[in-house]
């Protein structure tokens, strides 16, 4: 569950997560994507974005609405990659992306350079085990 998610990575020393986004910022975010022909934006990304906006470790990082950050703001992000309209880029690292690929409705792990396919996950929670090497919940 994406509550339990974002409680693991709010807990984690090692992992840094903004506050959560003002449902109106959200809306615009989402909005000005749609306008701009990218993919509408997961129903579960927005649900951690409720709990966290943008996360942060060492290796990784979970874009958020961040203007003013183009580092870090989903917005910024998706210009600079221009992947289409049925992918949208939700985190980086300096070797891959975390790309949602809406025809197929999973998140994949693909190469920074090349765009070549790393890993495939069926859900967020899935994708933001691995990304942030988060440990099982039981």
């Amino acid at each position: 569950m994406i509550k339990d998610i974002a409680q693991q990575l709010l807990q984690d020393d090692d992992i840094l997560c903004g506050e959560s986004v003002n449902p109106r910022f959200l809306e615009e975010c989402r909005q000005y994507l749609m306008d701009m022909k990218y993919c509408d934006v997961p129903g579960e990304y927005l649900t951690l974005l409720r709990y966290v906006n943008s996360v942060r470790s060492e290796n990784a990082i979970l874009l958020g609405v961040l203007p003013g950050d183009e580092l870090n703001d989903i917005v910024a992000v998706n210009e600079r990659y221009q992947l289409g309209g049925k992918q949208l880029v939700l985190g980086q690292t300096d070797l891959d992306i975390l790309v949602y690929h809406a025809e197929s409705g999973d998140y994949q792990v693909r190469n920074h350079q090349d765009l070549s396919l790393a890993e495939v996950f069926d859900s967020l929670e899935e994708a933001l085990s691995y990304w942030f090497s988060l440990k099982e919940q039981k």
